[in-house]
């Protein structure tokens, strides 16, 4: 059997490469931090995400994009929203975005605990996503020493706030409800992202890993 012929047109000549989709036209929007004056923000396009945005209207301001939620009029976009495109939010050509501020949990590497040299968690950060959400990401490496590495949806979070004239705290139990994994090998590393809701960000908290 012969060697296949390359792809053709009807008249024999070969067919010309099919050109990519063309990117949308750059558009330029105003930013303002909220009381502030707006800036310029040029060179976008409508297939970007509303993150690109966000990032660069941080650096303009001189502020963290986690504690940036931008809105458009009076609608507030999600962080869910942050990866949809401009043009499926209906964010063109001279649109008017505020950017509010909201000073937010925010704590890198917090803590270590482990039970020898290789079989330990390390809490990499916790932060708060949005009102009364916060997310922990986690490493948990083990050597098979006292098993498979535990289902970490089995982690809690414990808080103890106390309220106006109270003396004593108040203890409330947390549980994930859900994670994400960047590695899942329970015989040797375990790590990822747990969502915790609906958790007061006053007072103090404990976490603990998969507790049975």
């Amino acid at each position: 059997r012969g060697p296949m012929a390359a792809a053709g047109s009807e008249d024999g000549g070969q067919e010309p490469p099919k050109e990519l989709a063309a990117e949308g036209p750059p558009f330029k929007v105003l930013v303002q931090l909220l009381g502030g004056d707006f800036v310029e923000v040029a060179d976008l396009r409508p297939e970007q995400p509303l993150s690109e945005l966000r990032d660069r209207a941080a650096g303009c301001f001189g502020t963290p994009a986690r504690e940036l939620q931008p809105c458009l009029g009076a609608r507030f976009f999600t962080r869910e929203e942050l990866e949809t495109p401009f043009g499926d939010l209906g964010v063109s050509e001279g649109a008017e975005v505020t950017f509010v501020r909201q000073a937010r949990v925010y704590l890198r590497d917090p803590g270590t605990s482990g039970y020898n040299k290789t079989y330990y968690c390390r809490v990499l950060s916790v932060e708060e996503v949005s009102r009364g959400c916060l997310e922990v990401e986690f490493d948990v490496v083990g050597d098979m020493s006292l098993g498979h590495i535990q289902n970490p949806i089995r982690s809690t979070l414990v808080t103890y706030t106390q309220s106006e004239g109270a003396e004593a705290f108040e203890e409330k139990l947390h549980l994930p409800t859900s994670v994400r994994y960047q590695i899942d090998d329970r015989q040797k590393q375990v790590k990822g992202t747990l969502v915790y809701d609906e958790v007061p960000l006053t007072g103090r908290g404990l976490f603990f890993f998969c507790v049975a």
